[in-house]
């Protein structure tokens, strides 16, 4: 995974990534705590890219959780 853009502030932050996996386009965003500390993390991804293979991987595992 490669990092492309990278934002933060003291209520969280989160990061654009690259990747050669089925999943090659996505970002994550962090909620932090009034201590800090990680409360919420959320990944999102481009699934316009995907591959077939990874479409139906993620439709099994919503299926069969």
């Amino acid at each position: 995974m490669t990092l492309r853009h990278v934002v933060g502030c003291a209520q969280g932050g989160a990061f654009e990534w690259i990747s050669r996996t089925p999943l090659p386009l996505g970002a994550t965003a962090l909620e932090l705590g009034r201590h800090g500390l990680i409360t919420r993390m959320t990944s999102t991804w481009d699934s316009a890219l995907w591959q077939a293979t990874a479409i139906a991987k993620a439709q099994a595992a919503a299926i069969l959780g």
